[in-house]
């Protein structure tokens, strides 16, 4: 009986954790541009005024880029400001922000989803800063500055097409697709690759995604994956693409998560990539 109340115990533990798990969509919306986890506190990055909204966002570069290409260039983002907790609204038309309050909104650009924050003021993010030793590398952009750049990007490939992170420094995750309309476009990594994927559906003429042992591109049909490890990369759940299943046996034996292929991926997305941690 004692043995029988301990596995009881253990797996009502586990039960609960998983119910918490920050892939669990009872406690988290999702990002529209990404799919990451956005945990709902009544302060999530929300865009109104487009199709089937609210559109949640993981970020501000999310949430820029979503109205810009998916809202057709007009929507209403609000936000949060990350020290303030006061609001901060966005009305985007004919691809411009019409309106901005408080006008002093300013971005850190963090070179990750996860790092991504936006402030009130410029003063609220230099506190952000000084209190954090990844972010003092980084750099802080007035917002409506930011949103022209992302607009007016002269070159599309040196940022993700997905989430919008500078593609330098992904070498070894990177995910390129070629669609029919002979477009190209990169991802930061196999996260955003695969949603990038879905979302484009039977656009897609080829994908290719990179080895993280060697550093070769591979078919991304034939590729296996790792999702949901502990080593983490710009994007959550973490994404790794192999070219060799023993490779991917190997990694998965050090850092954790879940191995796959890519039809089990695309068939199941909001499951697999969503529910992982």
């Amino acid at each position: 009986m004692k043995h029988l109340a301990l596995t009881l115990c253990l797996l009502l533990g586990l039960a609960s954790s998983f119910a918490q798990s920050p892939y669990d969509s009872e406690h988290n919306h999702f990002c529209h541009r990404c799919g990451m986890a956005v945990p709902k506190t009544g302060k999530e990055i929300k865009v109104t005024g487009v199709k089937q909204a609210p559109w949640y966002q993981c970020c501000p570069m999310c949430a820029f880029k979503d109205v810009l290409e998916d809202g057709g260039g007009k929507g209403t983002i609000t936000a949060y400001g990350a020290i303030s907790k006061k609001e901060i609204k966005f009305t985007i038309k004919d691809g411009k922000i019409e309106k901005m309050q408080p006008t002093t909104a300013i971005v850190l650009v963090g070179g990750s989803c996860m790092k991504n924050k936006i402030f009130i003021n410029r003063k609220n993010g230099e506190q952000f800063v000084a209190k954090h030793d990844w972010a003092k590398n980084e750099m802080l952009k007035p917002a409506k500055q930011l949103f022209m750049k992302i607009k007016k990007n002269a070159n599309p490939q040196s940022t993700c097409a997905t989430c919008s992170v500078d593609l330098k420094g992904h070498e070894k995750t990177a995910f390129v697709i070629l669609t029919k309309e002979k477009k190209r476009m990169v991802s930061c990594c196999a996260h955003c690759g695969l949603f990038m994927m879905h979302k484009l559906k039977d656009k897609v003429k080829r994908a290719i995604t990179t080895d993280f042992v060697t550093g070769e591109l591979i078919a991304a049909k034939k590729a296996i994956y790792v999702v949901g490890s502990k080593l983490l990369t710009c994007c959550s759940p973490p994404t790794y693409s192999f070219k060799k299943k023993s490779d991917a046996e190997a990694f998965q034996k050090k850092n954790g998560g879940q191995i796959h292929q890519l039809d089990e991926l695309l068939s199941n997305i909001g499951k697999v990539m969503k529910h992982h941690h």
